[in-house]
């Protein structure tokens, strides 16, 4: 196959099991492979850069970065290209349902994610095993610097996520994707990853259908929808596979070099 000039990865799942620090081999000599061939890769992800693990940056090394779901787009340095800004109004409703349901709050920033309740829940929740409190910082005695700094661009909650799925017709800003059990990510209810896919696409003269992604959760269906070639990993629900074209094996059984093998990108 020959027509494929870009190919997208989603990361927790994807391309590193969750709760592992590295990709595997087979999927580190396959994205050199498809690199040596010309085809330029992307990384499309719920996480911020900063959270973005070294060892995905060092092997995709992609020239640009879509983080948040698709609500900023950076270059390799980590400068904002493009970032589109979650509703004031709608983040401090959802603050007060955090703290009513007493659920854990981090709202995503461009230098750190500021939690606005229950702190410590949030920091066990999210730290990975690493010290990151210089990035994950205590908003919770004001619970203001959203209003008075820096609008998020994000939202990320650890808890009973089963009351926000409950009520979510109160905030039809957003769009709730669970990450993984007790913890969902929200984000704009127009955006998702492809939005800034596109701009990255329209740069390159890229259309959709010389497009490939690989993705395994919620937030990842609409890139996997639009792809000319849209691969789900094995380990992704029924919900997220039946909007691809070739459900490929578990992120840590090969997954990604096995699809690139069934397209014949790799021999």
């Amino acid at each position: 196959m020959t027509d494929i000039k870009l190919i997208i990865f989603d990361i927790d799942g994807t391309l590193i099991k969750v709760g592992k620090r590295r990709i595997e081999a087979s999927t580190v000599d396959a994205i050199a492979n498809i690199k040596a061939q010309g085809i330029k890769v992307l990384v499309a992800t719920g996480r911020t850069l900063y959270f973005v693990n070294p060892h995905v940056r060092e092997v995709v090394d992609s020239d640009y970065y879509v983080t948040i779901n698709g609500q900023c787009l950076m270059d390799r340095n980590g400068s904002i290209l493009l970032r589109y800004d979650l509703p004031i109004d709608a983040v401090s409703r959802l603050h007060d349902f955090c703290v009513q349901h007493d659920i854990a709050l981090g709202m995503k920033l461009s230098d750190a994610i500021y939690v606005t309740h229950k702190y410590e829940a949030f920091y066990a929740g999210y730290h990975e095993g690493q010290d990151v409190r210089h990035l994950i910082l205590d908003d919770t005695l004001t619970a203001d610097h959203y209003k008075t700094v820096e609008a998020p661009m994000g939202l990320f909650m650890i808890g009973d996520v089963e009351k926000i799925k409950e009520h979510a017709d109160l905030f039809p800003e957003f769009t709730f994707a669970t990450a993984r059990s007790g913890c969902m990510d929200a984000y704009g209810k127009d955006v998702n990853k492809t939005k800034v896919i596109e701009e990255v696409m329209r740069r390159h003269k890229i259309p959709w259908e010389q497009v490939m992604a690989f993705g395994d959760g919620e937030n990842d269906t609409e890139m996997l929808r639009k792809a000319g070639y849209g691969i789900a990993m094995g380990n992704a629900k029924s919900n997220v596979q039946r909007f691809a074209d070739f459900v490929t094996k578990e992120v840590d059984a090969g997954g990604i070099a096995h699809a690139l093998k069934h397209y014949r990108i790799l021999k």
